[in-house]
């Protein structure tokens, strides 16, 4: 059985409705977007197209939905899906408030139906080999981990149809657009994360009044298992420092041959996306005046998004029993992303 799906947004949900049209995972019957101007692109997909998402279920048999709409209309579509009966793959964030994710979970388990949120990046064959190392303690104990995630994004990205991207009310800015996948990766690889310290500044884009949300974070971040973590985010600066250029499981962006997540322990560190394990040879202890030695860790190229696609079928047929990515533990991440938004406002740190 390939499900029959519908994907709705044709933005970043472009990406999963051309990967529908590639492999055999399911059956892209259906998209939608607001923009008329994408029907073209539809055709090109072999999908009908509708401008109303509401229209495309009273018309279209599925089994299941690809929703891929601006943050603060995950609520209403992922509500009408589960009131019809058809699985959910949710772009992240789950939703942009805590009240609006408890009453999209309650209504997906009262409908008996399955959602995934999109963070994909767990389907990573690199984050999931990291995840390994650390668990086996090959690295020792976790002391930390240093985060960077620094791009400029082009003005437009600003303006026009995508001008909810800079309005904090409407969950835009990078922290619930970039940052909530760091903090999700920080949490799949390390463990939870239980307090957070964090500023906030718009100095850069906050020129043009109507950019209320932020576009440069800092955030201090302790792990429950006693590690510390930062996060350093823009998305006003070029750089070669960006998870997106940086792991090169995305062909859109610029490939920058550098790390963007540094994990250290008492044994040894790790340098992602590169994947090097730093450590010191020999039986006897080694120090700062010791030589290290550096091992690449290989790792085959899978990509996460079309592996997240493929899980997502699964989940509809009853191949996969387990969902990797649920909505409570979608959930989780955005309470984080919550805190640290709040740890700004009041210059206070937040237990999570």
């Amino acid at each position: 059985m390939r499900p029959r799906l519908a994907v709705f947004g044709l933005g970043h949900g472009m990406k999963h409705a051309t990967d529908l049209t590639k492999t055999p995972y399911g059956e892209l019957i259906a998209v939608c977007d607001k923009n008329p101007e994408k029907e073209q692109a539809a055709k090109r997909l072999g999908a009908r197209f509708y401008t109303d998402y509401r229209a495309l279920l009273d018309n279209e048999r599925l089994d299941g939905v690809i929703v891929a709409l601006p943050n603060d209309v995950h609520l209403d579509a992922g509500l009408e899906c589960a009131r019809r009966g058809l699985h959910v793959l949710m772009e992240k964030p789950i939703t942009p408030t805590l009240e609006e994710a408890d009453e999209l979970i309650e209504a997906v388990s009262r409908a008996g139906v399955k959602m995934l949120v999109g963070h994909h990046r767990r389907f990573s064959a690199k984050l999931r080999a990291v995840r390994d190392i650390i668990s086996r303690g090959e690295i020792g104990e976790l002391i930390g981990v240093s985060v960077t995630w620094a791009m400029r994004k082009p003005d437009d990205y600003y303006t026009g149809k995508k001008r909810w991207h800079a309005k904090a009310e409407q969950g835009g800015g990078p922290l619930l657009i970039n940052v909530v996948h760091d903090v999700d990766d920080l949490r799949f690889t390390c463990g939870e994360i239980s307090n957070v310290f964090a500023y906030v500044a718009n100095k850069i884009r906050g020129v043009d009044p109507e950019f209320t949300a932020e576009d440069t974070v800092a955030i201090s971040l302790t792990l429950r298992n006693g590690a510390l973590a930062t996060i350093f985010a823009t998305d006003a600066a070029p750089s070669l420092w960006a998870y997106e250029c940086a792991a090169q499981e995305n062909p859109i962006f610029w490939p920058s041959n550098e790390d963007c997540y540094l994990f250290f322990g008492t044994k040894g560190a790790i340098a992602f996306p590169r994947m090097l394990r730093v450590f010191y040879p020999g039986p006897e202890e080694g120090h700062w005046m010791t030589p290290t030695r550096v091992e690449r860790i290989e790792v085959p190229y899978v990509d996460p998004m079309t592996e997240e696609l493929a899980h997502f079928c699964r989940l509809i047929t009853g191949e996969d029993a387990e969902i990797v990515t649920p909505g409570h533990d979608a959930r989780r991440t955005l309470e984080i992303i919550l805190a640290i938004k709040e740890s700004a406002k009041t210059g206070m740190p937040v237990a999570v």
